[in-house]
């Protein structure tokens, strides 16, 4: 299973679409928030299942805040990740993704891609493909689960 992962998009639909050609042909997609609205658009575009929650700039918007999905037999936690301090450290992310049993811990929110593990549990943020920073270039991300493995990667767009 190939899972597509983009977060940050801030209305940037160019963007976005620059991140689903760097991905390609994924069976599932996951939003990390901000916008939820990119997702749904996300959804019409890509013709698959879009997994996602909102971020700290989704004002007014009804949507999970965390949420956790099981994929070809991995759990993913999937976060904005404002709410779990990503900007300080991971740990209250690391935390929360081991409570809920889970494989992998997605975020967003810092705009700067990063794949690190805690323990037996990998961490990825996709970074931004419209408004990278740091000096980093605009990302996204794929996770695929192939045997019972899991292989991230970090794309660039």
């Amino acid at each position: 299973m190939i899972v597509g992962i983009i977060s940050d998009t801030h209305g940037d639909i160019n963007a976005m679409l620059m991140a689903v050609n760097a991905i390609g042909n994924a069976d599932v997609w996951i939003h990390l928030g901000d916008y939820v609205r990119d997702a749904k658009e996300l959804e019409k575009i890509v013709n698959k299942p879009v997994y996602f929650v909102k971020g700290n700039c989704d004002y007014g918007v009804d949507a999970d805040t965390e949420k956790v999905v099981e994929l070809d037999g991995k759990r993913i936690l999937l976060v904005h990740g404002h709410l779990h301090h990503v900007k300080t450290d991971l740990q209250t992310l690391a935390y929360r993704a081991e409570e809920l049993n889970c494989d992998v811990a997605l975020y967003g929110h810092t705009h700067c891609s990063d794949l690190t593990a805690y323990g037996k549990i990998i961490i990825m943020n996709p970074g931004s493909p419209s408004q990278p920073r740091m000096g980093m270039h605009g990302s996204c991300a794929v996770l695929i689960i192939k045997d019972g493995d899991i292989y991230p990667k970090i794309c660039l767009v």
